[in-house]
């Protein structure tokens, strides 16, 4: 699934977080592994965290 730029991949009951590009635009495309999850609901929390962060920028 991918939502604003972020990558969301499951392996097995593991969820794991990427930021896979820049949200400006203007930057080089980035890759951050922002770690590893048990549960599809902190995933997406994180998830959420970090588009209200990017909307702060």
């Amino acid at each position: 699934m991918t939502v604003r730029g972020y990558r969301l991949d499951a392996v097995g009951l593991e969820y794991q977080l990427y930021l896979v590009r820049l949200a400006d635009g203007c930057q080089e495309a980035a890759t951050l592994a922002l770690g590893t999850c048990r549960s599809p609901s902190i995933a997406l929390a994180l998830l959420a965290a970090l588009t209200a962060q990017e909307g702060r920028r």
